[in-house]
């Protein structure tokens, strides 16, 4: 894996990095975890290169999420949090919440009941293993998030969204040969018909339409 070369070479050569075994790695994890980190692995679904544990004071991306919201610049989980009657209303949730999601509604006697802004909410479940009386529980999302299957699906997904396709292919260097340019078709083929005609139309490529037209 790219990933995992990168970092040997930073460990064993810079210096910026630490080799550990298996067993090290999961107690990091679990200390992240105690400390109320949100963990973020790279949004992908085959060969993650990393997996990062942030806190919202001071992680850029979830800085983002807070000063940009709703416009949500973190790729989501496929679940929200659910309160339940059980909320006291003591606010751990709130104070916690990486990107001030949550929030205390009918504030009476200084006490209130917790409520998430499904918008902004990442579902990273800090706020689940929070609650003193398990009020709050994940549920799947009823719109799934779909995640990108690797690096070229990401950013051929990215950039079809943003209008950009075509400066993908044409501007960036790492296209630039037929083993990239391959693997970008492939991705492009095997997306939904919609994203299809809409990368069509951003590409504006006579052998793409062929391509496509080939496919079916």
């Amino acid at each position: 894996m790219p990933g995992t070369l990168n970092l040997r070479s930073l460990a064993e050569n810079g210096q910026h990095a630490k080799l550990i075994d298996k067993n090290e790695a999961m107690a990091v994890l679990e200390r992240a975890y105690a400390a109320n980190l949100v963990q973020i692995g790279e949004n992908v679904r085959e060969n993650p290169a990393f997996i990062c544990n942030c806190c919202g004071c001071c992680c850029e991306a979830l800085q983002a999420a807070r000063k940009f919201s709703p416009m949500q610049p973190v790729a989501t989980t496929n679940y929200i949090p659910v309160i339940s009657d059980a909320c006291i209303g003591c606010g751990k949730c709130e104070r916690v919440c990486p990107v001030l999601a949550i929030s205390m509604k009918n504030k009476q006697a200084g006490q209130g009941v917790a409520a998430v802004d499904l918008q902004i909410c990442l579902g990273c479940g800090v706020c689940v293993r929070n609650c003193p009386t398990h009020a709050i529980h994940l549920e799947r999302r009823e719109i799934e998030v779909i995640t990108p299957v690797n690096s070229t699906h990401r950013f051929v997904l990215q950039a079809i969204e943003k209008g950009t396709l075509q400066n993908l292919i044409f501007d960036n260097q790492a296209f630039a040969n037929h083993r990239a340019m391959a693997a970008v078709f492939g991705v492009i083929l095997k997306l939904p018909p919609l994203k299809q005609i809409l990368a069509s139309k951003q590409f504006k490529s006579i052998y793409l339409d062929k391509l496509l037209s080939a496919s079916k």
